[in-house]
């Protein structure tokens, strides 16, 4: 795709393909098993991939001091999304089987009847959307105009406004379809996992290297260092293997590389208080499913937000390396792993002390392997 040239574009016509080009973003990441998926969002985030992905937007974003601008167009899209999710999550999940059993023509009509039946009612006059004028305790909820729709493409200065001729009818009607496709996304799951065997994460290995990967290797870093490189420096053999654009390394015993297969457990990243010697409180960490390493929570937030479908770490031993694509539902992970960070802070002087210690695994020739924390990060990608 060719650059845009922004410099002709006036603030909402930029704001308007800005708030486009990130939707469409977010939504390739759209999944619907963890019903939490609209609630991540954040819009941070999504400017972080507009910058990948369109640097020129980001740029012109910024340059002209409109990403608070950018940020609320990015809160409007989502909005009714929520409400669908929290719909399914909370009503339609349990008649699933029911409503999805109808002819598909019926199926959207059965959804709006059951929304009305819950008191889901959108009105006209509600206003759900802010303009730039106004801030979010309410301002002139009269002024009527168009509103956005899902795929954020606007429709006019007013657009990303709720209210309006026509809006009840429209918010009604935006809410059943994501409830709809929602459901339909839940059921294909159930029906493709409910016998199907817990599969091992995806890894290969190599005993290829790079520059990059011989210095990593040999030079004198400390073992709580991790880095953070672009695919590009990875093994060739690898390189293709993942679709994110930047891949997370670390150095590990080879004793976990002999038993590669213990590297690939699956499962999603975890948050965890950890005892550290000559720290007077518990480290918050996130761990990988495998319990081979932990991050440090705050060196691990930027790298990781930036990880869209999965989390590619590159397990470096001695001479063999592995990679391994941990799976990653980014707007839910993210949230669950803030929820949980809250909770600790709220809860963790309560923890029982064998929690805080750090995890071990156990090899098949009776080796204990502790998890090693990482807790510097060198970012060359």
């Amino acid at each position: 795709m060719q650059p845009l040239e922004t410099t002709a574009l006036s603030d909402s016509q930029l704001l308007s393909i800005a708030a486009s080009r990130a939707m469409e973003a977010m939504q390739a990441t759209w999944e619907c098993e963890s019903l939490c998926f609209w609630l991540g969002t954040d819009a941070e985030d999504l400017y972080i991939w507009l910058g990948e992905d369109h640097p020129e937007l980001a740029s012109a974003i910024w340059r002209r001091d409109l990403y608070p601008a950018f940020r609320k167009r990015i809160l409007a899209a989502v909005q009714l999304m929520g409400d669908a999710e929290v719909f399914v999550w909370k009503e339609a999940d349990k008649k699933r089987d029911t409503i999805l059993s109808a002819p598909q023509e019926q199926q959207l009509s059965l959804l709006r009847a059951e929304m009305k039946n819950r008191g889901n009612r959108y009105r006209d006059e509600v206003c759900v959307y802010y303009s730039e004028n106004e801030d979010e305790d309410g301002g002139n909820a009269n002024v009527a105009g168009p509103y956005i729709d899902a795929s954020a493409v606007i429709k006019s200065e007013f657009s990303w406004r709720g209210g309006g001729p026509g809006f009840g009818e429209y918010a009604s009607d935006t809410v059943a379809r994501e409830a709809l496709r929602i459901l339909r996304g839940r059921q294909a799951h159930h029906s493709n996992t409910e016998n199907a065997p817990v599969k091992s994460t995806p890894s290969w290995e190599t005993d290829e290297s790079t520059p990059v990967l011989s210095e990593f290797r040999h030079a004198f870093t400390l073992q709580s260092t991790c880095l953070i490189v672009a695919k590009e420096a990875l093994p060739p053999a690898l390189r293709d293997k993942t679709v994110e654009r930047r891949c997370v390394v670390v150095r590990v015993d080879d004793a976990w590389l002999r038993y590669g297969a213990l590297l690939d457990k699956p499962g999603s990243l975890e948050h965890r208080l950890i005892a550290t010697c000559g720290r007077p409180a518990p480290m918050s960490v996130w761990t990988l499913p495998n319990n081979a390493v932990w991050f440090a929570r705050d060196i691990a937030i930027e790298p990781i937000r930036r990880f869209r479908h999965e989390i590619p770490v590159l397990y470096v031993g001695s001479k063999t390396s592995r990679l391994v694509l941990h799976q990653f539902a980014h707007w839910a992970d993210l949230y669950r792993l803030h929820q949980d960070w809250r909770g600790a802070k709220a809860y963790g002087h309560l923890s029982d002390p064998q929690d805080l210690e750090p995890r071990q695994t156990e090899l098949p020739d009776g080796t204990i392997l502790f998890a090693t924390g990482r807790t510097n990060l060198v970012d060359i990608s």
